[in-house]
């Protein structure tokens, strides 16, 4: 594995096909104004630092083709560059609306701000068919698709990178996921 991440790391980033898009920031004080409206209280979730959320669009192979796909990024601000934040990938769960997904900042798509403002890079895949793609039939439950998704937005954010100044721990990548995304 870190003789691959080299060699991708080293690819010019025109190599790959890969936009960030701003969708929201939260500074500290509305992180805990959202952290109060899903109920958490402040004596277990203590956020650290605002965030910064991105669509990413990004190539993945489905059905012998690459399609553009997306997702959403949320970094925490004012890390030091220096810093490698650690890597939380959430698989969202079951949507029926085409842009009911993270990266269109829906209900489910917050938490990533509250995640990563504890000081995580949050990685929220939108899935085949869900998000910006509006060429495939989302195939609902297809856990090739789902976790190919999440794999292929984890190498795209390690070889391009992301709009954040810090970097990003290849040797600390979490998984997790509702519903459908304990499938994915």
């Amino acid at each position: 594995f870190p003789f691959l991440l080299s060699f991708l790391l080293s690819l010019p980033s025109s190599f790959f096909s890969q936009t960030y898009e701003p969708i929201g920031s939260l500074n500290l004080q509305g992180i805990e104004a959202l952290a109060t409206s899903f109920g958490l209280p402040s004596a277990i979730y203590q956020p650290e630092h605002g965030v910064d959320a991105h669509r990413m669009t990004y190539e993945m192979p489905f059905l012998d083709e690459q399609i553009e796909v997306s997702g959403a990024v949320f970094e925490p601000q004012n890390l030091p560059a220096d810093c490698e934040a650690p890597v939380v990938v959430y698989m969202h769960g079951t949507v029926f609306e085409r842009t009911d997904v993270p990266s269109f900042l829906n209900g489910e798509g917050q938490i990533g701000y509250l995640i990563a403002s504890l000081g995580f890079t949050v990685l929220m895949p939108d899935y085949v068919g869900l998000g910006i793609d509006d060429q495939h039939l989302h195939p609902y439950v297809h856990a090739e698709s789902e976790a190919s998704a999440g794999r292929e937005m984890i190498d795209a954010l390690f070889t391009v990178g992301s709009p954040a100044a810090h970097g990003h721990d290849p040797a600390q990548i979490f998984l997790s996921g509702y519903s459908q995304g304990g499938h994915a």
